[in-house]
């Protein structure tokens, strides 16, 4: 792995904010974000934020690691790990901490929902371990794996799977998972935030664990679905079959809006039918209900299965409205009617 020859040393984490920048320095800290993003620091880093889980996980992992190699096949990094330092003053001079120099080190900032899509199923566990390695194995890179989770239970079988391809840190999501300094000399210091996870004997084998594991997993709502508000999108520019197609064998939760007394309420549209609106992520349901007033505290979110949403639908004699937010943050509403609804529960 390559990122700490030895266990770093406990000490209490200091905020940035809280520390006076020394003059000649410069600092800059890398945090937890709930969308897709990947930045090369100053320093030589990678960090790549895999967001909260979507409906396209697979495929922002595959891009991530797609970006990663295009830029190494460029040009390679090196970076300079301070070891066992966890707080900011530790990196200013004239303070000299041991370090690692590191090539192509790359920072995966995990939040729990993505990781537990990486062990939901074995193929999918193989084929993340496999990326890691393979990254490694061309172009000699360091993995840190920077988990937000406070699972005791997620974080240890985390440790036992990935251990062996990247060093482990675990994080509340408020504190930063990296701090960078540059110094008077012109140098980059960098250090990965997070604590180690403990050290624990269990009487299961990983795989006992890992079957345990799934088996108690609850299929939650989304946060984001980039893939099905292209298919609203689609339908509401006249290309319906796509997001047909997805209605009959969607396994995330589709979403209404309901109010303290959970009850929902359909939406009327000038010249159309009664509908209740549906959203594909929390992001778009609290986003239109910022728009008509409600703050989240006022929301309630009732989630059905896509099968479900369509008896029930049917059973109320109601449109149901697809929305979609477009790139100019304009919602945009696809209405399946009975006669729509009928079909797709018969096919």
């Amino acid at each position: 792995m390559g990122w700490f020859s030895r266990k770093p040393k406990k000490k209490k984490e200091a905020s940035p904010g809280s520390v006076t920048i020394p003059e000649g320095h410069s600092v800059k800290t890398y945090g937890f974000q709930p969308v897709p993003h990947l930045t090369l620091t100053a320093g030589g880093i990678f960090v790549v934020n895999l967001g909260l889980r979507g409906d396209e996980g697979p495929k922002e992992f595959d891009k991530a690691l797609a970006d990663i190699r295009a830029q190494l096949l460029k040009k390679q990094v090196t970076s300079l790990i301070a070891i066992g330092s966890t707080q900011l003053s530790d990196l200013f001079a004239p303070n000299n901490p041991e370090v690692n120099k590191l090539q192509n080190a790359v920072v995966w900032v995990l939040s729990e929902s993505v990781l537990l899509e990486w062990m939901e199923s074995s193929e999918a566990l193989e084929q993340r371990l496999a990326a890691l390695k393979h990254l490694s194995s061309e172009f000699n890179a360091s993995h840190c794996l920077s988990l937000i989770t406070k699972n005791p239970t997620i974080a240890a079988m985390a440790r036992d799977l990935f251990s062996e391809v990247a060093m482990i840190r675990i994080l509340s999501g408020k504190e930063p998972v990296l701090l960078e300094v540059e110094r008077p000399e012109k140098i980059f210091l960098s250090a990965p935030m997070g604590q180690a996870v403990p050290d624990a004997k269990s009487a299961e084998s990983i795989e006992l664990r890992l079957e345990n594991l799934r088996s108690n997993l609850l299929i939650k709502p989304l946060f984001r679905a980039p893939h099905f508000r292209r298919l609203v999108l689609q339908a509401a520019g006249g290309d319906l079959g796509p997001l047909k197609e997805e209605l009959s064998s969607r396994t995330f939760p589709l979403l209404l809006q309901n109010d303290a007394q959970k009850r929902i309420h359909p939406m009327t549209w000038p010249g159309q039918l009664k509908g209740l609106p549906v959203f594909s992520d929390l992001a778009s349901l609290f986003q239109a209900g910022h728009e008509t007033g409600r703050s989240r505290d006022q929301l309630g979110v009732a989630e059905f299965p896509s099968m479900d949403l369509l008896n029930f639908a049917k059973k109320q004699n109601l449109s149901l409205a697809f929305c979609a937010y477009d790139d100019a943050g304009v919602p945009k509403y696809y209405l399946i009617h009975q006669d729509s609804i009928e079909i797709l529960l018969n096919a």
